[in-house]
């Protein structure tokens, strides 16, 4: 039961790491726990991680690969039938398409997940 936590509070590590600007340090803590997570099969917490891992990697101005990050999140989360987590990834893609001015493309992503 000790590793379910450890994942979870890896991963919100990493996105307070970002959120104080030690974004190259919040992307490493997120590929950490993802490999943790890959290694152990603890799928569970993988779109929440791959979300983490998108809005750290968009921090970092990599936008391509926050994109890709995102979508993976969404993909993951489509497959494992968890709409919350779909919800948020999506919500999360959406801000970054509007934020390249593709504001249709973000109002589509939120109306397929919605």
């Amino acid at each position: 039961m000790g590793f379910l936590y450890c994942t979870w509070f890896q991963g919100l590590l990493a996105q307070a790491l970002a959120g104080s600007g030690q974004l190259s340090e919040a992307v490493t803590a997120v590929e950490d726990v993802l490999a943790f997570v890959e290694q152990r099969q603890e799928r569970w917490a993988l779109p929440a991680l791959l979300r983490i891992k998108g809005e750290s990697t968009l921090a970092v101005a990599r936008q391509a690969g926050a994109i890709d990050c995102l979508r993976k999140s969404l993909d993951c989360a489509a497959r494992q039938g968890a709409l919350f987590w779909e919800l948020r990834s999506a919500t999360s893609l959406a801000h970054l398409l509007r934020e390249r001015d593709q504001a249709a493309k973000a109002r589509d992503q939120l109306q397929s997940v919605f």
